[in-house]
C-alpha cells in the first residue's frame, strides 16, 4: 500500500509540473514524489526478500540492489540541488 500511495501521486505532480512550466515547487514536488517512490521500492523488496528467504528466487533475482540503492541516492540529490539551481533540475527532469 505504501508504494501504491506514492505511485498514485505521480499523475497529480506531472501534471502540476506541466502547468507551471517547470516552476521550482511543483518540479521539487515531483522530484520528492519519485524519491519516495523508490524508497518504498525498496523496502518492498526488502520485506519480500526476508519473507521469502536469502536463497529465494526473487532474492537471487534482486541482489544487492546496487542500482535501486544509487537511483535513491541520486534522486536525493537531484531534489536538494533543485532546490538551489533551478536550471539543473529542469534539464533533469526534462530528458
Amino acid at each position: 500500500m505504501h508504494l501504491l500511495f506514492w505511485l498514485s501521486l505521480v499523475p497529480f505532480a506531472s501534471g502540476w509540473m506541466g502547468e507551471n512550466n517547470f516552476d521550482k515547487w511543483p518540479t521539487v514536488l515531483y522530484g520528492m514524489i519519485l524519491l519516495m517512490n523508490g524508497i518504498a521500492y525498496y523496502i518492498l523488496s526488502r520485506m519480500l526478500i526476508q519473507l521469502h528467504g536469502n536463497s529465494s528466487t526473487l532474492a537471487t533475482a534482486i541482489g544487492r540492489d546496487t542500482k535501486g540503492i544509487l537511483s535513491i541516492i541520486i534522486r536525493f540529490g537531484v531534489v536538494y540541488i533543485y532546490k538551489n539551481t533551478v536550471e539543473i533540475g529542469v534539464r533533469t527532469y526534462r530528458n
